[in-house]
């Protein structure tokens, strides 16, 4: 797991947006695994990213349909990924199960509800990296907590590559291996978060 902090506009959101190939380099290449993705198709290179922002956007559909999210709901997966999330508890006990509507943006689930069926969600397409853009920011400290936890279950569990974007440094040290510190568009600093946030000239 690495995580990518910097302040605002020194580029993390932009590094996510590159990788999905949301948009183009100017310069250099970008490698997926030894690949340059432009010899990838944009569907096959975002089939095996997963994305969690810090806004779950949900439907106004089922559990079910927002796990599995444009695509036909495979029941089985769509389990499993919830279960991986550590979603399938609270999922089982709604009225309905999967088959439960979530509401308008989400509004009949707490935060952490809706940021777990979105983690289930990424994971539904059995990604090989999963990009978390500040995806705990919106939540209570004490569910921020247990989402945190979800996220080191995965890694373990699952051994997906992590990218973690925080402002939180509390939250990337529970997550990350390895900090890139960010500055203009630049990876200024490399190490694990102890030896970053040591440096007195850490921005932070």
């Amino acid at each position: 797991t690495i995580a990518l902090v910097g302040g605002t506009g020194s580029g993390k959101s932009t590094l996510i947006k590159l990788a999905l190939g949301f948009i183009e380099p100017q310069s250099g290449q970008i490698f997926f695994d030894g690949q340059d993705i432009h010899s990838l198709s944009k569907q096959s290179l975002r089939a095996q990213i997963g994305y969690v922002a810090q806004e779950p956007f949900l439907t106004d559909g089922t559990v079910a349909d927002n796990i599995a999210y444009g695509q036909v709901p495979d029941l089985v997966r769509v389990e499993q990924a919830a279960k991986s999330a550590e979603a399938h508890e609270f999922i089982s006990q709604l009225p309905h199960g999967y088959q439960s509507p979530v509401g308008e943006r989400g509004s009949l689930l707490s935060g952490g509800q809706r940021q777990r069926i979105a983690i289930a969600r990424a994971l539904s397409r059995s990604p090989q990296v999963l990009l978390c853009d500040e995806p705990v920011s919106a939540l209570d400290v004490s569910i921020q907590a247990q989402v945190l936890d979800v996220f080191s279950d995965i890694q373990e569990q699952l051994g997906l590559a992590m990218v973690f974007i925080s402002h939180d440094l509390g939250v990337v040290n529970h997550v990350s291996d390895d900090v890139l510190v960010m500055r203009n568009g630049v990876v200024v600093e490399r190490g694990p978060s102890a030896a970053v946030f040591a440096n007195p000239q850490h921005p932070y």
